[in-house]
């Protein structure tokens, strides 16, 4: 069974923050992100020859994964950096968003980047591709630009890993039934059907229309914090410039005495924020 991505791909500055400055980071491989550049490489037998790995933390994935190309690591975490040049690897203490590449690459992997796709993208060669999770909208972003077409995920299915071209659309569209939400598969990031019902009946009583009573009671909850957001302001004119609005991602509530998380994001109809979401750049058009 494919392995956990979130665990496996855990940066040791968010996992470990209170132990990682007392102790030598090491680099280190996932086998779980190996499988899934294989199973890529496999199916689009693309131009490996240079692979780009900016915010890559200690991850030599794609160095096991595409052994015989040259990967260029960036970081801006020194210690991290040090592991991998410690490790044999090219690799470049350097700000993602401004580094330069002595060449176009063929290869930009992009796992929770923490930084938009626009700088890293601009240096991938026509007709390369972009491999990115989407746990930082990073996928979504990169639906959005007019050089880039969105070609197939890889995904779990069963014991293996796959790469699914079908019906792309439906990455782009939320569930709107019960039956796509109570089918939708697991993610790290966002609401599911299990816990979305619980919520629901503690409110309401009943385990019917979740998505539409869940999605009902989200709004109602919006609603309260930006009311209570503009009476703030209105009282604190000093607190104008600050965002205040903190419900992008969850909101935390109080049903019937129980202080709940209500999540904001819902399941889309294919895909989750673990699967590795490909692009491919166009072609360079000349007139």
């Amino acid at each position: 069974m494919p392995g956990s991505f979130r665990e496996a791909t855990a940066r040791p500055q968010f996992d470990q923050i209170s132990n990682e400055s007392q102790k030598e980071l090491k680099a280190n491989a996932s086998l779980d992100l190996v499988a899934r550049y294989r199973v890529f490489a496999e199916t689009f037998n693309p131009d490996s020859s240079i692979v780009y790995y900016p915010c890559c933390a200690v991850d030599t994935s794609p160095s096991i994964a595409f052994s015989a190309s040259r990967v260029i690591y960036v970081d801006k975490d020194a210690k991290a950096i040090q592991a991998l040049q410690k490790d044999g690897r090219e690799a470049h203490e350097e700000d993602a968003r401004t580094f330069i590449p002595d060449t176009p690459v063929s290869i930009l992997i992009l796992l929770n980047p923490g930084i938009l796709s626009e700088g890293p993208r601009k240096h991938v060669a026509p007709n390369g591709y972009v491999l990115c999770n989407d746990y930082h909208d990073t996928a979504h972003e990169l639906r959005k630009s007019d050089d880039y077409e969105f070609v197939g995920i890889v995904r779990s299915d069963g014991d293996k890993y796959i790469v699914d071209r079908e019906e792309l659309g439906k990455c782009w569209e939320e569930v709107d039934t019960d039956e796509e939400f109570k089918n939708a598969p697991f993610s790290w990031s966002g609401v599911d059907y299990k816990q979305a019902a619980n919520i629901v009946e503690m409110a309401t009583g009943k385990r019917e229309n979740v998505l539409h009573e869940y999605r009902r009671l989200l709004q109602d909850e919006q609603e309260i914090q930006r009311r209570g957001n503009a009476e703030l302001l209105a009282g604190h004119p000093e607190l104008a410039n600050l965002n205040l609005d903190f419900g992008d991602i969850a909101l935390i509530v109080t049903i019937k005495g129980r202080q709940l998380v209500l999540q904001t994001k819902f399941p889309m109809k294919k895909g989750v924020v673990d699967d590795i979401f490909i692009f491919r750049r166009k072609p360079s058009i000349v007139t």
